[in-house]
């Protein structure tokens, strides 16, 4: 495994990790998360994160993988690399189906909507999939990667998979240089209101509980990410189950802000049924490995 990075004029860190994926990865025998196994892990208790290489033996990277994620990024740590390009983002509006996954909010996009993304660390072109949410019952806690050991609020994660190579996402998650995530911190501020996100905000009341989704047009996917050309990026892994070692994470080295009413409705998202309503969705990140 090879480490590089670097920290710019503004105090923003980067971070390039290279390593050498497993066989059992490049030769794509591990399934991906949708599996009928899914209905079984969540976040906490015995189908919690420390058991998922348990639960199944699909799963056995949770446990046993070298290059998981998320992880703590250590600035201390970090070398400059001054040969990576500034990544490149194409698309504009675009159509989707906002969906409670019960693990998760996922912004799943239409065949029709088209992100793409290029240049960065990466060698090919990646199509965005789709969008997941993982926040915190407090605004101190929420993100799945941390800063110096320091966790925001939420953590948007955009989840592309290489067009360039592979048919969709399913096929490209399991397979070399199949996916890219594009992850976003998120902090809280009064009356901060982000306005893009809020085109999906403002539908949490229809999707409260698992199973339940709803049809979200002309959402402008790249006024979330933030005004910054510095990003931190590592090879790690999918950070649900079946945890694929097929990742290039790219991770931007500023939060954007939104306001306690925004990250208030995440936390009403329940993970279960109405007739379980006290099973809330927060608190949905996997904890660092160790």
């Amino acid at each position: 495994m090879t480490i590089s990075s670097g920290l710019d004029d503004n105090n923003s860190y980067f971070l390039l990790i290279r390593s050498d994926l497993s066989n059992d990865i490049i030769n794509g025998r591990y399934n991906d998360c949708s599996s009928p196994w899914q209905e079984w892990w969540m976040y906490e208790g015995v189908s919690g994160p420390h058991y998922w290489g348990k639960i199944n033996t699909k799963w056995i990277l949770c446990s046993k993988g070298k290059n998981q994620s998320p992880i703590n990024i250590e600035p201390k740590d970090l070398l400059f690399d001054p040969g990576l390009k500034h990544i490149k983002l194409t698309g504009k509006q675009i159509n989707g189906t906002l969906i409670n996954k019960g693990t998760d909010l996922t912004f799943e996009l239409h065949s029709t909507s088209i992100v793409l993304i290029s240049l960065g660390p990466l060698s090919y072109i990646y199509r965005l999939h789709q969008v997941k949410f993982h926040f915190g019952g407090n605004d101190n806690f929420g993100s799945e990667h941390s800063v110096d050991g320091k966790h925001f609020a939420a953590e948007i994660q955009l989840m592309f998979y290489n067009s360039d190579l592979y048919t969709n996402f399913t096929q490209a998650v399991n397979l070399s240089r199949g996916v890219v995530i594009l992850a976003i911190f998120v902090k809280v501020k009064d009356n901060e209101n982000h306005n893009e996100l809020s085109k999906l905000t403002n539908f949490i009341e229809d999707v409260r509980y698992k199973g339940e989704q709803m049809e979200v047009n002309n959402i402008d996917l790249l006024k979330l990410i933030p005004d910054s050309r510095h990003y931190m990026t590592y090879d790690g892994s999918i950070t649900q189950p079946g945890c694929q070692e097929t990742v290039t994470w790219i991770i931007m080295n500023r939060p954007i802000t939104v306001s306690k009413d925004q990250i208030y409705a995440m936390r009403t998202l329940r993970q279960d049924l109405p007739e379980n309503p006290q099973a809330l969705m927060f608190n949905n990140y996997r904890p660092h490995k160790h």
